[in-house]
């Protein structure tokens, strides 16, 4: 496994679980340094793509969720406004129950009553009590060490230069190290937006890079809210820490490369922007003081191309990756996908 990532950290936890030999490397001191580290975490079953919901479900409800100790979950609750009356409650009355957790359909003025954020008298939200917000970098650490645990071997500070792939093994060559070593198979988890060639490697999916700037604000006290996405206004916050809260909203820029000079540059003008539109939903924002900029950025590549894919013939070299903000969702989906494309080669 060639990363401690998210990706890397949840697939080598899925692949020892099933008693495979799992050896992890990551060119960092410790796990979760690049890409996991700019990562955000809201999760929810309600995803914008009805196609993804069972995979997001899975995430926060599932018997193998991210919800255990030591994964940095919190259950403040997760709100998405502006949403299809008809698609609410086909959500709520089948999805949800189908799947056994609790989701409901609430009107503006249930809304306000209930968080204080005001939504046009129109406005439908599906509000999830379950779900909420993690750390990635806390959930990719987590997993690592279940898997550690399991037998996976952890290498920190062990870059892999390159990888060549025959008829029976990978072959992974490792910085500092005279002679090559040989796996049955080599997974590449090194982030959505990572191209093959700084593995030697061709066949990696094209990816661009979209820059994420996101505003933490204080919240006054008393003050509590659920995360929240709303569809009209493109605003999302979540209560990260007492008295903070993370307000977002998205850039459109997009850039083909993460070393981009404008990629890494904090936007005032997007700031302004992101609190204007904030406080027509959360009002307090109006007198809150602005703490930290995070400047971020993710991979973007065509729908349907997250998961597990093969980079050789003979697929011996392997690659995992979720991409457009989709994060823990595709990482565990896309370990499930591995393990069981292994399992049926074994």
């Amino acid at each position: 496994m060639i990363g401690a990532g998210l990706s890397g950290s949840l697939a080598a936890r899925e692949l020892a679980q099933s008693g495979f030999a799992v050896t992890v490397f990551d060119s960092q001191p410790q796990g979760s340094l690049n890409a996991t580290n700019v990562s955000g975490g809201m999760v929810r079953a309600f995803d914008l793509d009805p196609g993804q919901r069972a995979d997001a479900a899975s995430v926060v409800y599932g018997a193998n969720s991210v919800r255990g100790r030591g994964s940095g979950f919190v259950r403040a609750g997760a709100l998405v406004s502006g949403v299809d009356p008809g698609e609410a409650t086909d959500f709520v009355g089948g999805f949800a129950a189908e799947h056994g957790f609790e989701a409901r359909v609430m009107s503006a003025d249930d809304v306000r009553g209930r968080f204080g954020i005001e939504l046009p008298p129109e406005s439908v939200s599906v509000f999830e009590p379950g779900a909420g917000f993690l750390s990635p970098r806390k959930v990719a650490s987590f997993a690592l060490r279940v898997a550690r645990r399991a037998g996976a071997v952890v290498r920190f500070s062990s870059r892999v230069a390159s990888v060549t792939a025959s008829a029976n093994w990978a072959s992974l060559s490792v910085a500092g190290q005279r002679e090559p070593e040989e796996f049955d198979y080599a997974v590449v988890a090194l982030g959505a937006w990572t191209s093959g060639s700084s593995l030697g490697i061709d066949g990696m999916l094209p990816s661009r890079v979209m820059a994420i700037q996101v505003v933490c604000v204080t919240r006054p006290y008393g003050v509590h809210h659920p995360t929240l996405f709303d569809c009209e206004s493109g605003v999302y916050a979540a209560p990260v820490s007492p008295g903070i809260s993370l307000i977002g909203l998205s850039t459109g820029e997009h850039y083909d490369s993460i070393s981009a000079p404008g990629l890494h540059r904090a936007d005032p003008a997007h700031v302004t922007e992101t609190l204007s539109r904030a406080i027509y939903r959360l009002p307090w924002v109006s007198s809150a003081s602005v703490v930290r900029v995070i400047r971020g950025f993710d991979g973007v590549v065509e729908p349907g191309t997250a998961g597990t894919t093969s980079l050789s013939e003979d697929g011996r070299i392997m690659v995992v990756r979720p991409w457009n903000g989709a994060g823990v969702k595709h990482a565990l989906s896309a370990a499930r996908q591995l393990r069981q494309a292994l399992v049926a080669r074994a």
